[in-house]
């Protein structure tokens, strides 16, 4: 007969419990390294195929973007969070021509701003429309404001007085300069002088010489209207002492003109 004895069970080594320990971990780690990698693929298929219609920047580029952050190479900056409203083609359409017709509206006035100071023989100065408005509402609303100035003073754009030799008075223009006779005989005894001016085209001796020639040609007309009584001056200043710069055809027309002028 025998006994059977109860034995204890083998008590585990402590190597062997590190072991289990560490492969459970490592297959931990896999089972999660998975899951991310499976989750951040359904994430960007589901951000392909259904996009947020209002997206916002990620958190970390937000931070990474702000204007006083110094990880940010152009930190110092200004940055606009504005952003320019989308346009349909029929409102950008409109909004050239409104544009193009402010343009002309800008130009006109320009032009006739221009004729005013000519007619009030002011200055011609690059200053803006505002300004130059200003200056003639102070001249024309003081009333000394003339008591300084020339008695009489015409100007004539040259084009329109003589013929295309640029010498020979217009014949279809008498009736203009008839007309500053007549005004001319509310000053007797005057000196009455002649100005006549070019533009920068051609050689400068002369336009000198075609502007002096131009002051007689207006001496001799105004000479045989008015009779004795009368002291001229003819001045031609050629290129000099121009209205407006002589960039274009048209200041460039501006320029070539005849002053008559009585102190």
């Amino acid at each position: 007969m025998t006994e059977a004895s109860d034995s204890p069970n083998p008590t585990p080594t402590p190597q062997r419990t590190v072991v289990t320990f560490l492969l459970v971990t490592i297959f931990r780690l896999l089972l999660l390294g998975v899951s991310s990698s499976i989750a951040f693929l359904v994430g960007i298929i589901i951000a392909f195929f259904y996009p947020d219609p209002y997206p916002q920047m990620p958190l970390i580029e937000r931070v990474f973007e702000q204007p006083f952050n110094p990880l940010n190479a152009q930190w110092w900056q200004f940055r606009s969070s504005a952003t320019l409203p989308s346009v349909s083609a029929e409102q950008r359409q409109q909004a050239l021509e409104d544009l193009n017709q402010l343009q002309e509206d800008l130009t006109t006035l320009e032009e006739r701003l221009t004729e005013l100071e000519l007619q009030l023989n002011q200055p011609l100065v690059q200053k803006p429309i505002q300004t130059r408005l200003s200056l003639l509402e102070q001249q024309l609303s003081s009333p000394s404001g003339y008591a300084s100035r020339k008695s009489f003073m015409v100007t004539l754009p040259s084009d329109l007085l003589f013929e295309g030799d640029r010498t020979t008075l217009n014949s279809k223009q008498s009736d203009l300069l008839n007309s500053i006779i007549a005004e001319l005989r509310n000053f007797p005894d005057s000196t009455i002088q002649i100005n006549a001016y070019t533009d920068n085209l051609g050689d400068a001796q002369e336009n000198l010489e075609l502007s002096l020639q131009q002051a007689e040609s207006v001496y001799e007309y105004l000479y045989i209207g008015l009779g004795d009584g009368y002291h001229f001056l003819r001045v031609g200043y050629g290129e000099t002492q121009f209205l407006a710069p002589n960039d274009s055809e048209s200041t460039r027309q501006r320029n070539r003109r005849v002053e008559i002028i009585i102190e």
